[in-house]
């Protein structure tokens, strides 16, 4: 099982019957393609249409705003190579990132002294950030967030947390 799989998995585990978890990651819908956005979009509709008709609306198309539903979440990523999203009935952040392009400066930027130390691999913080930035209305900018706790999960899966959201993170 690829550690993207693993993370899903682990994500799905904390939903209970009856509520909501929906994923959909293509390689077609990553940055380099023409009309990802709007393919991811798509999709986000169809499936909308397909199991929860009352949430389905053409907002969801807009490009210029965040999908905003009724009684769901969605969550949208990409990176080059790949992208896709996750629609729940809980906030659930989600993020791809080519942790290549993710310079020490920028970690430097929005990172604390501490939160560099005590994370694991560096590249994490990104991701982490971001993920808990989607799901959050408490804080204004990525550099706010403070990423407290890593535990590592299996093989090269870490669990994290800060003060108002968990989650894990992998690099693949």
């Amino acid at each position: 099982m690829k550690p993207s799989e693993k993370i899903l998995n682990l994500a799905k585990s904390t939903f209970t019957s009856g509520e909501v978890f929906y994923t959909d990651i293509r390689d077609t819908w990553g940055s380099e393609k023409p009309n990802f956005r709007s393919e991811i979009r798509q999709a986000i509709l169809a499936y909308l249409k397909a199991h929860h008709p009352t949430e389905a609306t053409d907002k969801v198309l807009d490009l210029d705003a965040p999908p905003i539903l009724k009684s769901m979440f969605v969550s949208i990523s990409h990176c080059q190579g790949m992208g896709g999203f996750v629609l729940s009935s809980k906030s659930l952040g989600f993020d791809i990132e080519d942790t290549s392009r993710i310079a020490q400066k920028i970690i430097d930027r929005i990172s604390s002294q501490d939160e560099i130390k005590s994370c694991p691999q560096v590249e994490l913080l990104w991701p982490a950030k971001e993920a808990t930035f989607k799901c959050s209305t408490e804080f204004y900018t990525i550099s706010h967030i403070q990423i407290l706790k890593w535990d590592k999960s299996q093989n090269d899966t870490y669990s994290f947390s800060s003060l108002t959201v968990a989650g894990w993170a992998f690099l693949d």
